[in-house]
């Protein structure tokens, strides 16, 4: 996890401790051939042209981390146990493309995220600065840009360099909840293209 991506998790991970999370989750580890193969059938499915085209993928090519989660939602008394997937789906120059599945004992699920759609009103042409930055909605997207996923703090953090020099990006922190899905807690974007890094939050959660 690069410095950027640790002060951007370490901030909503801060005020984070009212959430209910999960009591385990395990060391990183590799897909078993089973899961590795359904995966490898999904992403050439579910994201054909973005992912692999309109063939599967071959499963020794494939790059998958594997997390045991072992938590307690709501529909159980006892603690239930579930595997969490990333999957590369392509590599570009300078950022990563993930997709996220999960198993919770009936089937691999792909994993939605929430994502903000974004109203940016440049204050130039060469868009080196920006009078408003705001949200007119949100969207859900199953497909993550440079994914970090960070078992002791339970979040997976994102980092989408809108070029290769970075100074333009959209940052994200999710966090993993008891029930098994990714709850939105922060959004950060700087998406003017002035050679600095200089983000505005535009989405935290209380």
């Amino acid at each position: 996890m690069t410095r950027f991506h640790r002060s951007v998790a370490a901030a909503a991970l801060g005020g984070a401790c009212l959430l209910a999370l999960p009591a385990v989750v395990a060391a990183e580890r590799t897909a078993d051939p089973e899961a590795a193969a359904a995966i490898a059938a999904a992403l050439a499915s579910g994201y054909a042209g973005a992912c692999t085209g309109s063939e599967a993928p071959a499963i020794e090519t494939l790059e998958i981390a594997a997390w045991t989660i072992v938590r307690t939602p709501s529909w159980a008394s006892e603690p239930q146990e579930a595997t969490l997937y990333r999957a590369l789906c392509t590599r570009g120059a300078y950022n990563t493309v993930n997709a996220f599945f999960l198993d919770q004992g009936y089937g691999l699920e792909p994993v939605a995220f929430a994502e903000p759609n974004l109203a940016i009103a440049y204050a130039d042409e060469e868009q080196t600065a920006a009078d408003a930055v705001t949200i007119d909605g949100f969207s859900a997207t199953t497909l993550l840009v440079n994914a970090e996923f960070d078992p002791k703090k339970r979040a997976i953090t994102t980092y989408s360099a809108w070029r290769g020099l970075g100074d333009a990006y959209a940052s994200a922190v999710y966090l993993l909840e008891e029930e098994g899905g990714f709850l939105l807690v922060r959004y950060e974007v700087d998406p003017t293209y002035d050679g600095e890094q200089d983000g505005t939050l535009v989405f935290a959660r209380d």
